[in-house]
């Protein structure tokens, strides 16, 4: 062997003709092998995520008893819940959809479907059949607004514009007329508009003169034309009452369906059976007994 030193393995030394390469991590600094770490780090930790999604968790998932969901298209909601029950399924409900085929409130279908093999306990979500869908205006005339809207809205279809009108006739707030008419075919992009009542502006009446007058026959009258009855302390009623005061007065303005006070006496006012009529035609305030106030028109006859 030479005397000359011979290079170690690996070593290239400077300006020598036969130097040796060095390895490839030799040649690397301390940053660029940290980073290739990290990326081998970052790399093995995706690569285990793929395999755990992909074929661990399917494997975890199918542990334990899978069942066949039933059929269950064509019956009653009762029927459907016991017949996922009995296979320890769970039903849940999901808004209905028109059907030409399913008749309304049948099981329209079933998410998971049938034939699916899910595990015990799963939640299985059924949809009913709305029927076929119907496009007839239903007839609600007489019907509240209210009510109207509500039947309207769950055929699926839309109320349109309200106009209010007076009418003593009917109660408030009731349809009077609409447009379509009820039976009528509606197309999707219509709606109903309705005509509804409201009450009328109240109408002031003079209170005739019931002074005099038996408490029956007074009662009687009030309450024939609208009026409400009460009495004052002490007062009765029935035979042999006669009316002493009232509350309004002879002559005071009353409006529908406002209550008159009567203050009654077994003693007869008037014997003469003139009912102290002289004395309401100095009271004023009407123009008429029992009449509108400006008007000819009365609720009905006074008594005599």
């Amino acid at each position: 062997m030479s005397d000359r030193l011979q290079p170690r393995r690996g070593i290239r030394l400077v300006g020598g003709a036969d130097s040796w390469r060095r390895p490839l991590g030799a040649t690397l600094s301390p940053v660029r092998r940290r980073l290739r770490g990290a990326l081998l780090a970052l790399f093995g930790f995706l690569l285990g995520c793929v395999l755990f999604d992909r074929v661990i968790m399917p494997r975890v998932v199918r542990l334990g008893d899978e069942i066949d969901v039933p059929e269950v298209v064509g019956l009653s909601l009762e029927d459907a819940k016991k017949k996922l029950g009995d296979t320890d399924l769970k039903a849940t409900t999901a808004p209905g959809r028109f059907s030409n085929e399913i008749p309304r409130g049948q099981v329209l279908l079933s998410l998971p479907q049938s034939g699916s093999r899910v595990k015990r306990n799963r939640q299985v979500e059924l949809t009913l059949s709305l029927g076929a869908e119907d496009r007839r205006i239903p007839q609600l005339l007489g019907q509240s607004i209210r009510m109207a809207r509500i039947e309207l809205q769950e055929r699926g279809l839309r109320s349109g514009a309200i106009v209010y009108a007076a009418n003593e006739e009917m109660s408030p707030d009731q349809v009077m007329a609409m447009s379509p008419a009820g039976g009528a075919a509606m197309d999707a992009d219509q709606s109903v508009s309705f005509l509804v009542s409201k009450s009328g502006g109240k109408r002031a009446y003079a209170l005739p003169n019931l002074r005099g007058l038996k408490e029956r026959e007074a009662a009687r009258w009030l309450k024939q034309n609208g009026f409400g009855v009460s009495y004052a302390e002490e007062s009765g009623s029935g035979e042999g009452w006669f009316v002493v005061l009232t509350d309004p007065p002879p002559g005071g303005m009353l409006w529908p369906r406002s209550t008159v006070r009567l203050t009654t006496d077994t003693a007869e006012l008037f014997p003469d059976g003139s009912n102290g009529q002289d004395q309401f035609d100095d009271a004023g305030g009407a123009d008429q007994p029992g009449g509108a106030k400006g008007d000819e028109s009365t609720p009905g006859q006074v008594p005599r």
